[in-house]
């Protein structure tokens, strides 16, 4: 676990207390394991909380990660597979797998037990899977029920994991010093971040989380470097690709939609500004960075007015439509 005997000097560095001095870091390696761990919603809340923890992270499952435990909980002598998805539904076909016997010959045998019909749209209304699924045999729709209903409040180890690098990058910055991850870099300034998240593994009572200071010197600035600008970079191409796929989509670009992505953008041009504070990033590359995310803002307020003004038209549109019967009928009237 992080000491907390550090001395902060800007957003990245900061100095340790040792027994000799004092050291200059620029923050911490940290690692976790968590193994076997089986958590209700309420568990997690609990353990979050005498961590210092918001409980807001102790929430449910979306709908489609517990729909899709709740299946696997039932692949036991069945194959189910997703025949069909679009915007209002998801398919499934339930094939029963029995191991059968003849002429002293094993072999397998598949038969099909049912489709069960999941409505989108019925679910986002209102939220109640019972009500969602349209089609299905009465007992696999009461068994993929009680099993959806237990799974979106559960914990597996996975999830602790996931939980834990959203906490970081909610409540501090956490760079992956990996392709596969695993092994992460967080600021100085986040150590208390680090050690209420030690506190939490131990009170789940399931692992550990471990760390160590990274000195501020040149071959740590340089390995820091390449995983900031891999990292950033990694961010950048995902925001633009959800640009890409909500101009190319048909659902519109909402205030709410763009909102999120400037506070994104403006989340990343704070880190850039982090890191070449620390002497991570030069000023000519942050300056690239920072173009990049400007011109990335400036489609996506684009985007937005193109919307809008295709809102506008179809309101327009939709007025013409409406004033048109009122004229007609007005005509009829004074003929008559």
């Amino acid at each position: 676990m992080a000491s907390q005997n550090t001395i902060q000097k800007n957003a990245l560095i900061g100095e340790l207390k040792d027994v000799g001095g004092t050291i200059p870091i620029l923050g911490f390696m940290v690692w976790w394991s968590v193994k076997n761990v089986d958590l209700t919603q309420e568990q997690f809340g609990k353990h979050l909380e005498n961590a210092g923890i918001d409980k807001k992270y102790a929430r449910e499952h979306n709908y489609r990660s517990a729909c899709i435990r709740a299946l696997h909980h039932m692949e036991e002598n069945r194959i189910i597979r997703k025949i069909e998805e679009d915007e209002n539904k998801l398919v499934y076909q339930f094939t029963a797998e029995n191991l059968i016997e003849k002429n002293h010959e094993k072999s397998l045998d598949y038969e099909k037990e049912t489709v069960v019909v999941i409505d989108k749209d019925e679910w986002s209304r209102e939220r109640d899977f019972e009500k969602a699924i349209i089609k299905g045999k009465k007992e696999i729709k009461e068994q993929l029920i009680k099993l959806f209903n237990a799974h979106k409040v559960h914990y597996k180890s996975s999830d602790i994991t996931r939980y834990l690098q959203k906490i970081l990058k909610d409540q501090g910055d956490v760079i992956s010093l990996r392709p596969q991850g695993s092994i992460y870099f967080v600021p100085s300034a986040y150590q208390h971040v680090i050690t209420k998240l030690s506190d939490l593994i131990g009170k789940i009572g399931a692992g550990t989380l471990e760390s160590v200071p990274m000195v501020n010197v040149q071959e740590t600035r340089n390995t820091l470097k390449n995983a900031v600008s891999i990292d950033l970079e990694s961010e950048f191409k995902a925001l633009d690709s959800d640009l890409t796929a909500a101009v190319d989509g048909d659902k519109g670009v909402t205030v709410t939609w763009s909102g999120t992505r400037i506070n994104k953008l403006k989340k990343m041009l704070s880190r850039m500004e982090t890191y070449k504070g620390g002497g991570i990033l030069s000023d000519e590359e942050s300056g690239k960075i920072e173009g990049s995310l400007a011109d990335l803002q400036k489609k996506i307020l684009g985007v937005r007015r193109i919307d809008l003004e295709v809102e506008e038209k179809i309101e327009k549109k939709d007025k013409k439509k409406d004033e048109k019967p009122a004229a007609e009928k007005k005509e009829q009237v004074q003929v008559a």
